[in-house]
């Protein structure tokens, strides 16, 4: 009788508001967004999945009660596609206004003549300028046949090329047409070089099979970065932790609380030594100074970020596409605009994210990029790990792609009948999120990865005793979903 009541939401809502779900939900939600959720009699409530349950949580896709009826309706839909519609125009409008801006830079610096030119053109300017007073002196006094006396006086007054430039400015009363555009003649300092426009590089694509280069002996992925809904909310620095939840709270290595970067809610954060950055609800992205906690907003919007290389990487908040920026907001490389980037890690000393296509990683400084393994397509996670690069596809099967074995990938998981639905690390520290497919139940397990021994040896993890969706993993602790620690042995 419970499956009578289902709506589904294709039918239920107009096209536009069918399609905005896309824009509210990440990738791999839409999926279990089905039907329209409903109240049931004996405290039971219909998932948009189609199940039934008396818990807060959806015990078959893990959606949250409240994000359910809150987010899957026809008002809050409308809410929020004016909202993005309104954002999306005025994108648009500041980055119309940034270009202008920079071409104008960029035509001004142009057009500033070097030294020699600008000695040459304060000559040229003042000889027109004698020469309409010149005119102007022989129509009035009616002595066109003696110019002798006011050209010797002026032409020796520019030849003395010792005057320097502003002093001929500052004491000239210049009046003449022909001299208006002289005005721009004299010296200025040069801009810095932090002004000049930035011109983005268009970055070279290299599909490849060839072998990926991969950490060295003993180097260890650091944490996970980007990926929201299991923890990627850390940056850990060698005093502090910061862990983004209400708010980005700075904790020292025994798990105190320090301070709060900032009270707003971020969505994404990564950090670069100096600056953390972070993503906020409006999917703006912020640069805070670590010591003085200047916040600073760029124009542009995204839904993952994650520093390399001393440059912001960043996916925008709607539709396909992944830029480079500088610490200053400037967009400096333009990895692509037409593919999706489903996920982004800075592992091991490099950067890797999927696309539709496969995997890609960025292994230097001038941004270009290398595809591999199109088994990797649209995950959603990936860390190197030793030398293996692991990923997890939709149907819960953790593999893994090494690159002295080719292009196919291997497997490690499932293990039990749980699904792998995230793995990540730090250092040799391994953690790998499993899910009852039955259930929905959430487990983290745990283990210390020793060289020579098989990574993901079944006998070899523990439990963390971590239920919750969330994992924040730091440098000397792991910390929940609601912030509890657990201390790493």
């Amino acid at each position: 009788m419970e499956n009578n009541t289902k709506k589904e939401l294709k039918i239920v809502l107009n096209p536009e508001l069918y399609d905005e779900l896309r824009f509210t939900f990440r990738p791999e939600l839409l999926e279990n967004i089905i039907y329209l959720p409903e109240t049931l009699e004996n405290n039971k409530w219909q998932c948009c999945c189609g199940s039934t349950s008396d818990l807060e949580v959806c015990p078959i896709c893990g959606m949250d009660k409240n994000t359910v009826f809150s987010k899957v309706n026809a008002l809050y839909l409308s809410r929020h596609r004016k909202a993005r519609i309104a954002r999306k125009k005025k994108a648009v409008q500041d980055q119309q206004a940034m270009m202008a801006a920079q071409l104008l830079k960029k035509n001004k610096k142009q057009n500033q003549p070097d030294e020699k030119n600008k000695k040459f053109g304060i000559l040229v300017g003042v000889i027109i300028l004698c020469a309409a007073v010149i005119a102007s002196i022989a129509i009035i006094f009616n002595e066109n046949d003696n110019p002798k006396n006011p050209i010797d006086t002026t032409i020796g007054g520019v030849v003395q090329t010792t005057v320097p430039d502003t002093t001929l400015f500052e004491t000239e009363d210049i009046t003449s047409p022909e001299s208006e555009d002289t005005t721009d003649i004299p010296e200025t300092q040069p801009e810095p070089e932090t002004t000049a426009p930035i011109v983005p590089v268009q970055v070279p694509i290299a599909n490849s099979t060839d072998v990926i280069s991969t950490v060295a002996d003993g180097k260890w992925p650091i944490g996970a970065s980007g990926n929201v809904s299991v923890g990627g909310l850390v940056y850990t620095n060698g005093e502090y932790d910061y862990i983004a939840l209400n708010g980005i709270t700075v904790l020292d290595k025994s798990g105190n609380t320090v301070s709060t970067l900032t009270p707003n809610k971020a969505l994404g954060i990564t950090g670069s030594g100096t600056y953390i950055f972070y993503i906020d609800e409006q999917y703006t992205v912020h640069r805070i100074d670590i010591t003085t906690k200047e916040d600073v907003s760029f124009s542009f919007k995204a839904r993952m970020i994650c520093v390399f290389c001393d440059e912001l990487y960043y996916v925008p908040n709607e539709g396909p596409g992944f830029y480079a920026s500088n610490f200053y907001g400037d967009i400096t490389k333009i990895i692509t605009t037409t593919l999706n980037i489903y996920a982004l890690n800075n592992t091991a000393d490099k950067l890797y994210f999927s696309t539709d296509e496969s995997l890609a990683v960025i292994t230097s400084q001038d941004g270009s990029v290398t595809t591999f393994c199109p088994d990797g397509a649209k995950t959603q996670n990936i860390i190197e790990i030793t030398e293996c690069i692991f990923y997890t596809d939709s149907k819960g099967v953790l593999k893994f792609y090494n690159p002295k074995l080719g292009p196919n990938p291997g497997f490690e998981y499932p293990k039990y009948g749980m699904n792998i639905t995230y793995v990540s690390a730090y250092e040799n520290r391994v953690y790998v999120r499993a899910v009852n497919p039955t259930t929905g139940a959430v487990i983290w397990l745990y283990t210390r990865w020793i060289p020579g021994t098989q990574l993901f040896a079944s006998a070899n993890f523990k439990t963390t005793g971590i239920t919750t969706d969330s994992l924040y993993i730091t440098g000397s602790a792991v910390y929940d979903g609601n912030l509890n620690r657990f201390a790493v042995n």
